[in-house]
């Protein structure tokens, strides 16, 4: 360092090293130094350094009841950290200055770049706007096309809902809540005609066997051939629905107890006529029946079903394969294989 032979880099040395005797407890070494820099004209450039030594001096002087030379040690340890200080505070507020110029600067630059942006990007916005003019009266034709292809779509999916939420998608006939509705409606209209309605609730027999011994397409395929003889012998605007498993339900208006009950029979031999071959497998067909009517049971289609429902499982108990009529709480056999 002091080959360097720069004057404030050696002072600043000699400080340090005035600062590390005194630290020693080597006060007259400390207090030569000291002293040789304080009559040093390179001093004068290196705040630190005399600050340093001033330092040094004012604790020899101090410890050896100096006190004049101590006050005056002091003083100028004082003007040089004030001066110090106060060149600190310069070069920070040099620098503070500078670093905001620098980042004004910047600041500017980056406006300029955005405004260099914002008129390229209006530029292109022109250009776009011009294709744009061009391509509105197709993209209109588009979504007049598109709205007319979507509303036909629409239709078409909605008619396919209602017809699933409808219609039993196995048999073909009303599904349970919608021949509620219907058989709601035809009884309600019935009642204020004053016409007779009746119920008929069949139950095919020994469906579950069907289903385990044969396998569930067998069974599929007596559902399916249980709705077709049903739509075949029923008139075309009788109310017919699939209401369970194997249950399936009529509301016949206009339709007295004894017709429901022969249409009832009609439907029993039917299916036990039916050649069950084309299944893949000989079995025999049947279900049993249950009938009620207004005349008894009045114009609530819960209870013509309930009524009708109780006649079909005494047919049930009574042997399957027949057609019970219910009459006033009790169940009377009309016909039977």
């Amino acid at each position: 360092m002091l080959s360097a032979k720069y004057a404030p880099i050696i002072a600043s040395f000699k400080s340090l090293q005035a600062k590390a005797y005194w630290e020693l407890g080597e006060q007259e070494k400390a207090f030569n130094i000291a002293y040789t820099l304080s009559l040093s004209p390179s001093t004068a450039n290196a705040l630190e350094a005399e600050i340093r030594s001033q330092k040094v001096l004012y604790d020899y002087y101090l410890s050896k009841g100096d006190t004049a030379k101590a006050l005056d040690a002091y003083i100028k340890y004082a003007e040089s950290d004030k001066a110090n200080l106060d060149e600190i505070k310069t070069k920070t507020l040099a620098f503070q200055i500078a670093e905001h110029q620098s980042i004004e600067q910047r600041n500017k630059i980056a406006l300029l770049d955005e405004q260099n942006k914002l008129l390229k990007v209006q530029q292109q916005l022109d250009q776009a706007e011009a294709f744009n003019n061009r391509l509105l009266i197709a993209a209109l034709f588009c979504a007049a096309l598109g709205l007319g292809s979507w509303g036909w779509h629409s239709w078409q999916s909605q008619k396919r809902l209602r017809q699933l939420a409808e219609y039993d998608s196995l048999t073909g006939l009303f599904s349970r809540g919608h021949f509620t509705q219907v058989a709601q409606a035809a009884v309600s209209y019935a009642q204020v005609l004053g016409a007779p309605v009746s119920c008929i609730l069949l139950d095919v027999d020994k469906f579950k066997r069907i289903n385990d011994t044969l396998g569930h397409s067998t069974g599929d395929w007596a559902l399916q051939t249980v709705a077709r003889v049903c739509r075949e012998t029923c008139r075309e605007h009788e109310v017919i629905g699939r209401i369970g498993g194997e249950e399936f339900c009529f509301v016949l208006s206009e339709c007295s107890e004894d017709n429901a009950a022969q249409l009832a029979e009609s439907l029993r031999r039917a299916l036990t006529e039916v050649d069950t071959s084309s299944s893949g497998h000989d079995f025999n067909l049947s279900a049993s029946f249950g009938v009620s009517s207004s005349s008894t049971s009045g114009y609530a289609l819960a209870v013509l079903m309930q009524n009708a429902d109780r006649a079909m499982y005494d047919a049930k108990h009574g042997g399957r394969n027949k057609v019970c009529i219910y009459q006033d709480g009790e169940q009377e056999t009309v016909l039977q294989s």
